[in-house]
């Protein structure tokens, strides 16, 4: 019976168990483990029993669920930064974008100079001033004028160009524009001649350089016009830069000086015509054309004069001056005869030629208005056009942000799958390790 079944010794048992307890335990602390010592065969220690081997199961089992726990604790905070910090950052971003744009586009559609502006600011640039100098100085010796490419230039300004154009056709034809300085018999040429061709290729390369600078001052002006403005500042001053940038719209806004409409007046070609009818009937009535000039510098400024000038001349006409031609008792000559005749004609010259003025005078009143009520709307327009580019530049941001947006929760939503993987197959392990 004892050899059959030999008696446990419950301290080797319990031995067992603490080397188990102490395997377990260094493997859950992350240390190796220790060397198992291969215990000594002997029949002692062989059999164990039946209620120690399900100590040793259960004991094995914890060890496992430690372990599957730790692995799942140790795995949780790689992963758990990736959804709570990476993640929010694109937002910010775009944020951050959408804060740098805001004032780039709004600081754009506050500054934007007109063609009038451009066109009083390009001649006080300084290299536009310093080609203009020189191209005159050096129109002057090849013409002999240094006013000879003024109206050149004021085109050049308005389009680049036309320089090119201008300064191939010079180069083809030195004088297209006028004729060379000196003179030049039979090949011989004079000492002011030979410094006018000298001065001619200097003058050619001079208008490119010009051109090129007019063109880099446009779109100087065009493209960034806050910091041309300063440099114009430092140039000419603040308040000259006001002033300057004020006369467009001044110009546009008031109505002509008396002394403009004047001019644009009497050089209207239907007043000409009907000024030279008048001066040509006071010569046939009166024998002079500007005997009635007091009139009719009268007239042009008040055409309701004519009225009383014509009754006048109506009932008294020798009242002004004595008619052309003699007449001897009753006996007329040929000139008296087409005074008296011309008399109706001279009337009706100056009743047209007042009623030119005056409808000349409403005409130019009228672009003028047109002109006005085309600027104001311009001027909306541009303000119109300004609010939208910030609309349209603010909807350009949104998507790009609601993107961004949209694509951070699934990107979190994956790494947050990713993350709780291990961790569902872990959680039943650590619940039964709990419980």
């Amino acid at each position: 019976m004892k050899k059959d079944h030999p008696h446990p010794f419950p301290s080797s048992s319990i031995q067992e168990l603490i080397k188990l307890y102490e395997q377990a335990a260094a493997e859950v602390s992350g240390t190796p483990p220790l060397p198992k010592e291969e215990p000594l065969k002997s029949k002692r220690l062989s059999t164990i029993p039946e209620e120690d081997e399900g100590r040793l199961s259960l004991s094995e089992e914890e060890m496992i669920t430690a372990k599957g726990a730790q692995a799942s604790v140790r795995r949780a905070p790689s992963t758990t930064p990736l959804s709570n910090t990476r993640a929010p950052q694109r937002p910010q971003e775009t944020e951050t974008t959408r804060t740098a744009s805001a004032p780039q586009t709004a600081q754009g559609a506050t500054t934007r100079l007109s063609e009038e502006q451009i066109a009083l600011l390009l001649p006080h640039h300084s290299l536009v001033r310093t080609y203009q100098e020189e191209i005159q100085r050096l129109s002057a010796r090849a013409y002999g004028n240094p006013n000879i490419l003024q109206e050149k230039m004021q085109e050049i300004q308005k389009n680049p160009q036309a320089g090119e154009e201008l300064s191939w056709c010079m180069a083809a034809h030195p004088e297209s524009i006028a004729k060379l300085s000196g003179k030049s018999m039979l090949g011989f040429k004079n000492r002011e001649r030979r410094q006018a061709e000298e001065s001619f290729s200097s003058l050619c390369i001079n208008i490119d350089c010009y051109t090129e600078a007019v063109r880099q001052a446009r779109e100087g002006l065009s493209q960034s016009p806050e910091q041309e403005l300063k440099n114009y500042e430092r140039l000419m001053g603040k308040a000259a830069v006001a002033e300057l940038l004020k006369k467009p719209n001044h110009r546009e806004k008031e109505s002509l000086s008396e002394t403009e409409m004047s001019t644009q007046i009497h050089q209207n070609s239907k007043v000409k015509r009907h000024h030279a009818q008048t001066q040509y009937w006071c010569r046939v009535v009166f024998g002079q054309s500007d005997i009635l000039q007091s009139q009719v510098e009268e007239l042009f400024q008040n055409p309701e004069t004519i009225e009383p000038l014509a009754q006048q001349l109506a009932g008294n006409p020798q009242s002004i001056h004595k008619y052309a031609g003699r007449n001897f008792g009753g006996l007329k000559n040929k000139a008296r005869i087409h005074a008296e005749a011309g008399l109706s004609h001279l009337i009706d010259a100056l009743d047209n030629y007042a009623m030119a003025v005056t409808q000349v005078r409403e005409s130019i009143l009228q672009t003028q208005q047109i002109k006005q009520e085309r600027h104001e709307a311009s001027e909306q327009t541009l303000s119109l056009q300004q609010q939208q580019n910030i609309s349209q530049s603010a909807q350009r941001l949104e998507p790009s942000t609601i993107t961004h947006e949209g694509a951070t929760p699934s990107t979190q939503q994956r790494e947050r799958e990713t993350d709780f993987r291990p961790r569902k197959t872990a959680a039943p392990k650590a619940m039964a390790f709990a419980s």
